[in-house]
């Protein structure tokens, strides 16, 4: 997108602002599939328990979405309102809130810089060990869900890496205080409910990972970057990053209902203040680069082997995604 297309549309819809009657809204629809969900997966019966767990994962995948939006403090326009529902919802993501808050943020300022941005380093294009790759490409042919497990424990719960990165001890004490809440939490669960716990959220934390790796590779995976390497370079700007980014756009109802825009990435990425309740008629008056039908992308991206989707790009493999 050139400039001036991206400050017409700034202009144009500078009026969708931060709602707090909106988003409240959207938490006590996630909330009440969530309590539906786990409602269904205290019965005894299997099928119906079946279908809690399955319901539950999408619900998860919500939860996922308010930490994302709460971490860019512009879903509530209450500060406060952020971290707490951030926090609430880092519980069912697993995922503590503040890390992610500080990382994510690093993201977009470096999109698009490849051995920049800490969300994407660990993927620079290069030639994998056998057994690596090995790895990678069975997890990513057989649905094994590897890759949002590893993304959450190398960039969110790792206190010494993001120490680097973050060495003011306010940043420090925010995410010890994140990833402790959520270890207190899960052993209170544990303790409280014994097994039970696991039988009331495990599936359903596993149909969000199933769920969730797909999505997230969806988003920049297999776009050619930019390497500094090591120099000193300048953030690209906001209507320059659709090039490094990919929205896969579900059906209508999809996108709204269930993903809560979280589909159309590439809209975020451009404007990244605009809460998830406003992006889907954002996404409808955007001409963007890098934007595919969902299924097709699945289908060609199924057919990619891991390694090849990770740590390669299109200008090296010729494949069009």
């Amino acid at each position: 997108m050139d400039q001036a297309e991206y400050q017409r549309i700034v202009k144009d819809f500078q009026h969708l602002k931060t709602s707090n009657w909106r988003a409240a809204g959207v938490v006590a629809y996630v909330g009440a599939i969530t309590a539906t969900a786990l409602a269904l997966s205290t019965s005894a019966n299997g099928w119906v328990w079946l279908g809690g767990q399955v319901l539950l994962g999408f619900a998860i995948m919500q939860w996922f979405v308010l930490l994302h939006d709460c971490g860019h403090r512009h879903f509530f326009s209450v500060p406060f309102l952020n971290n707490l529902v951030g926090t609430v919802a880092s519980f069912f993501a697993v995922l503590p809130f503040f890390p992610w808050r500080s990382i994510h943020s690093k993201h977009h300022v470096w999109t698009g810089w490849h051995d920049i941005d800490p969300t994407i380093l660990a993927t620079i294009p290069r030639e994998l060990p056998m057994a690596q790759r090995l790895v990678v490409d069975f997890c990513w042919r057989f649905w094994v869900p590897l890759f949002t497990l590893a993304f959450g424990l190398q960039n969110f719960w790792n206190l010494p890496r993001l120490k680097g990165y973050f060495p003011k001890r306010s940043e420090r004490l925010e995410h010890a205080f994140s990833v402790f809440v959520l270890i207190g939490a899960y052993a209170f669960l544990g303790y409280w409910m014994g097994w039970e716990a696991l039988r009331l959220f495990g599936l359903g934390y596993l149909v969000f990972l199933v769920l969730s790796d797909p999505l997230l590779l969806s988003q920049h995976s297999h776009l050619p970057m930019e390497l500094s390497h090591g120099e000193k370079v300048t953030p690209h700007k906001l209507w320059e990053q659709d090039a490094y980014t990919r929205s896969i756009v579900f059906p209508r109802w999809i996108s709204k209902y269930v993903l809560l825009h979280f589909d159309v990435h590439i809209t975020h990425h451009l404007l990244p203040t605009t809460p998830c309740y406003h992006l889907g008629v954002l996404h409808e008056n955007l001409r963007t680069v890098n934007q595919m039908d969902a299924w097709k992308w699945l289908r060609i991206a199924k057919r990619t082997p891991g390694h090849q989707l990770l740590f390669q790009n299109r200008a090296m493999t010729g494949i069009e995604m």
